[in-house]
């Protein structure tokens, strides 16, 4: 998903909306399925921060998640020349920095905090740990 704010969602080049990610999750789960949703820490940078945060958390909380679904926070990696760089420089938007980004998602936790109750766990993933 990466994240729940509908406009920046569109910048992400996403394909389908945040509301589209709760209908698939209610699908997959409805086969008795578990899921695991990425969402990026850092996405949107300075300039939406607040909704990131907010909507990506309301958008999870609609979701039908239970014991043994995962809610991964993934710090946003930045390659300067990447499209998105480009795009949020467009929309004057500064990235995050390493305490920012912690503070991010410290935030997204405490709004999901109450998922711990339904066996789902909410984790950290750093895709530079996996990048051989």
């Amino acid at each position: 998903m990466e994240t729940g704010d509908a406009n920046l969602f569109k910048y992400l080049n996403k394909p389908g909306s945040p509301d589209g990610c709760v209908e698939v999750v209610q699908t997959i789960k409805s086969a008795g399925i578990n899921v695991g949703v990425i969402i990026l820490a850092g996405a949107g940078g300075k300039k939406f921060y607040e909704a990131h945060v907010k909507n990506t958390v309301e958008t999870i909380l609609k979701m039908p998640l239970g014991n043994g679904d995962i809610v991964y926070l993934s710090p946003l990696v930045l390659d300067e020349a990447d499209e998105y760089v480009r795009i949020m420089n467009e929309l004057g938007s500064e990235t995050l920095d390493k305490f920012e980004m912690a503070k991010q998602i410290q935030k997204i936790k405490e709004g999901l905090k109450g998922l711990n109750k339904l066996g789902v766990r909410v984790t950290l993933y750093d895709i530079q740990e996996f990048i051989y």
